[in-house]
């Protein structure tokens, strides 16, 4: 849940750096870390929201990937094949 104070911060942080501060007086204006505010900004430029960008979970980044060839057989690439 985002805050009115939160988004008018990340706002304050894309017009500071639109009227040229540097990273490190966003940085001590806005009370946030250099890398804080480093990514808001630039995720701001890719996507046009001044927000963190959002990260996958720990769970989500551990999830096998599975793999199927087009007969639906699992494809093992740990194994490999002698022909």
């Amino acid at each position: 849940i985002q805050t009115d104070t939160d988004q008018a911060k990340r706002w304050l942080i894309v017009g500071a750096f639109q009227a040229g501060a540097s990273e490190r007086t966003v940085a001590r204006i806005s009370g946030l870390s250099s890398t804080a505010v480093r990514k808001i900004y630039l995720n701001y430029r890719q996507t046009g929201i001044p927000a963190l960008p959002k990260q996958l979970s720990r769970r989500v980044k551990q999830k096998l990937v599975v793999e199927y060839d087009e007969d639906g057989n699992l494809l093992d690439d740990s194994s490999d094949e002698e022909e």
